[in-house]
């Protein structure tokens, strides 16, 4: 008989090895099938654990469901318009970006998942520690064979083998707080201290969004967690732990901690030409793009570039890019499918709600709402909240053993 508990594992592994390896396929696969494997392996795992192991959420369903038929709605009605305008088909590629975000919100914010943590967070230290260990191989010039990485003057900007220099820091933040909570919940100072190394080294990669992700979301953890409380004494300890990977960098490397610095100054290199494209793109904002993006779906986007090959605009900002793509309440409502997510992480959960929100934060001047990886891990955060939950709430009773064995004989039989 199939023991079906086994491929819960097996499938978050598999999906987790392509989420974080899209470069390393890219050493022997062209990049369209990199990104297909990603949404496949990941949307295996995902669609498994929801039919096995989970039990809907009525409310949150419903309200997860009227916001992206929302969203699709709208989708479609600006696709069509664009159409009309330009009769090119090719901009709708852009529906991938929205339909994951679909597709992976409802699954793992409308439903509670009877799926034990330690299923992941093991899995998670070692994708960390593979990341970490090639990026810093690559910061040293010891591997070059992966692609996506990039050069300063300062020192290279690692990829790993994420297979983008930008998409690399967002997944270890992203990662290690998902391990943080993991050792806030077991009291593990070792697992504490393994997190924040990750973090250090993704500061390390000059990586600013990196810097800004950690700021807001150790921010977030420290007002929730302890200020309400106002106990002082924790606020202490915490205010040590967020000091540890902002002072580290700085302290070993000045042009790294020049670069991190340069995060909140509009006229460094980078941040001014970003200041530059956002007020061009603003400018151009008319009541026919507020409406309903004014024909531009498909066209303000990396997306539809990477899989058709067409050439396309950016803004540098999510926020207007979905104005651009699918007008201001489209925009809004696409926000309000990201904020349903963060709602759906327990509020005993304070790492992955600051994660979730960090994410959400940075968006609004990075335009990351279209990496997959970073699609794939944010929704997941309700599934893995729940997962802590399940783990928390103990293991299931004999009868409820019994019960899960019978069901599981009776599906393999079927």
């Amino acid at each position: 008989m199939f023991n079906f508990r086994v491929a819960v594992p097996v499938l978050f592994s598999t999906g987790l090895c392509f989420i974080i390896s899209r470069g390393a396929i890219e050493t022997v696969a062209p990049k369209s099938v990199a990104y297909f494997l990603q949404v496949l392996a990941w949307g295996i795992f995902i669609s498994y654990s929801c039919w096995r192991y989970s039990t809907p959420i009525k409310p949150k369903l419903k309200k997860n469901l009227l916001i992206s038929f929302s969203l699709i709605l709208i989708s479609i009605t600006s696709f069509l318009y664009t159409t009309l305008i330009d009769g090119d088909w090719e901009e709708g590629a852009y529906f991938s970006i929205i339909i994951a975000w679909v597709y992976f919100t409802t699954l793992c914010a409308s439903y509670n998942y009877k799926i034990s943590s330690r299923k992941f967070t093991h899995r998670i230290h070692i994708a960390l520690l593979i990341l970490t260990t090639i990026a810093t191989l690559q910061q040293i010039n010891v591997i070059s064979i992966f692609p996506g990485s990039s050069w300063l003057n300062e020192g290279v900007r690692p990829a790993s083998i994420t297979g983008s220099y930008l998409h690399y820091p967002i997944i270890v933040i992203m990662l290690s707080f998902i391990c943080l909570e993991n050792a806030n919940r077991e009291n593990s100072k070792k697992q504490q201290l393994l997190s924040i190394a990750y973090i250090v080294i993704a500061l390390a990669s000059y990586s600013r969004s990196a810097f800004l992700m950690t700021v807001f979301g150790l921010s977030y953890f420290l007002f929730f967690s302890q200020i309400k409380k106002r106990n002082f004494k924790k606020i202490l300890a915490l205010v040590a732990i967020i000091a540890i990977p902002l002072i580290t960098i700085p302290l070993l490397t000045p042009e790294i901690s020049e670069r991190l610095q340069s995060a909140f100054d509009t006229k460094s290199s980078g941040n001014d030409q970003r200041t530059a494209i956002w007020s061009t793109a603003i400018q151009k904002i008319d009541l026919d793009i507020l409406i309903i993006g004014g024909g531009n779906f498909g066209k303000v986007t990396n997306a539809t570039a990477n899989i058709t090959e067409k050439s396309s605009t950016i803004v540098e900002s999510s926020f207007l890019q979905q104005i651009f793509n699918l007008g201001l309440p489209g925009a809004l409502i696409f926000y309000c499918l990201l904020l349903s997510c963060h709602q759906s992480i327990s509020k005993s959960h304070l790492f992955l709600k600051s994660a979730s929100a960090a994410f959400m934060l940075q968006s609004l001047v990075y335009q990351s709402i279209e990496v997959f990886p970073a699609i794939a891990l944010f929704t997941a955060l309700p599934l893995i909240s729940s997962s802590f939950k399940y783990r928390e709430n103990g293991p299931p009773t004999a009868v409820e053993r019994y019960n899960e064995i019978q069901n599981s004989m009776h599906s393999s039989n079927i």
